[in-house]
């Protein structure tokens, strides 16, 4: 509960009132032991070097790249948020690489001959029961901050290949030949990554044409087959960088086969009851509300077929109490006299492609709506 701390100006003295407020998390006595805090991972990671930066996940992996002498502090975090690092002895599996204080600063003091993975562990005082924290990180790039970075290389070749019909489908390599077959507006993408970011497509920063008149390609990288060549024909396409110093890209493939456009049939919609509704008092129920289970002599209902093809079925009631109209139309005739299930059953007519339908329900009620 927020508790408010208040000192209002007396009179005569100038000011507004004055606010302070907190709340109690926790309760203790001060005579007694603080309860023991349980802590099985380290809190976070803030780098030394840019503290104010938003501290790291400690499932993060931090840090990937580094330099001689830059530093990060793994947190340990006890009551309050407070943190209690110096109260832990600290430990580096390669001291010649990565050392740690007993602040838990680690600090990257030489560049590994390879990437290799370094863990630095927390042990709690004696007497504890929490467990040691360990840490892992793999430094993979290793670079002088005084230096200037280098300039990014242009890409020298196309990443892959993809297709924009199957876009989840695995993209080709761009030594596939892909495609060696085609037909009308068939189309695929030729993508060019960028050399630092393999994630980051810079399509956009090229400029795209087409060898042949039978295959286009547009600004975004995307080939389409147009027309069926008059013989194999190699098809050359080029991607130019619109500014900077890249080289041209090139990809050259041949179709050695052309068929039509396949044509891709919808299936039919299985036609079926869908559901069941009532005509007098307008609602709906499912196929599975069991509906009606009470009844009285007129009440109506209607069960329902896909695309209202009523008519594609004959209909049968298997009791006298009900009946059912050729259009699906359910009626209570009499009381059935005790709990009757009773099945109303649908028959495809001669040339009608579907499956025998039944709905089923039981009256175990019978009531007079008129007393």
């Amino acid at each position: 509960t927020p508790i408010a701390i208040i000192a209002t100006p007396k009179a005569g003295v100038p000011g507004s009132p004055l606010r302070y407020q907190f709340e109690v998390k926790k309760w203790f006595y001060p005579d007694l032991p603080m309860p023991t805090l349980s802590i099985t991972k380290f809190a976070n990671v803030n780098t030394v070097q840019n503290p104010s930066a938003t501290p790291f996940s400690i499932d993060a992996g931090f840090p990937k790249t580094g330099f001689k002498n830059a530093q990060f502090v793994l947190n340990i975090l006890g009551w309050n948020d407070i943190n209690i690092n110096s109260t832990y002895t600290w430990q580096s599996s390669d001291p010649a690489l990565a050392t740690v204080t007993n602040a838990g600063i680690v600090t990257l003091v030489a560049k590994p001959a390879s990437a290799k993975e370094i863990t630095i562990t927390a042990t709690p005082p004696a007497g504890s029961t929490n467990p040691p924290l360990t840490y892992k990180f793999k430094v993979e790039t290793w670079f002088d901050p005084d230096m200037p970075m280098p300039a990014k290389p242009a890409p020298t070749a196309f990443s892959n290949i993809t297709t924009p019909i199957v876009p989840s489908a695995q993209p080709f390599s761009i030594t596939a030949g892909f495609p060696k077959t085609g037909f009308a507006n068939a189309k695929f993408k030729l993508n060019i990554n960028d050399v630092w970011d393999n994630q980051l497509n810079i399509n956009d920063q090229y400029n795209w044409s087409s060898s042949v008149s039978s295959a286009s390609v547009d600004a975004t990288g995307t080939v389409t087959l147009l027309s069926k060549p008059s013989s194999p024909e190699q098809v050359r396409i080029t991607a130019r960088p619109k500014s900077g110093t890249g080289a041209a890209l090139y990809y050259i493939f041949k179709l050695e086969k052309w068929f039509f456009e396949p044509t891709i049939t919808t299936p039919p919609k299985p036609i079926m009851f869908t559901d069941i509704t009532t005509p007098d008092v307008p609602a709906t129920f499912t196929l599975t509300d069991g509906f009606p289970t009470t009844g009285f002599a007129g009440a109506r209902f209607q069960i329902n077929v896909t695309d209202n093809r009523v008519s594609d079925f004959t209909w049968s009631s298997t009791h006298s109490s009900v009946t059912v109209s050729n259009t699906g139309m359910v009626t209570l005739v009499s009381d059935p006299g005790s709990p009757t299930l009773v099945a109303i059953t649908g028959i495809p007519k001669n040339g009608v492609i579907a499956e025998v339908q039944q709905y089923s329900f039981t009256l175990k009620e019978w009531f007079n709506p008129n007393l």
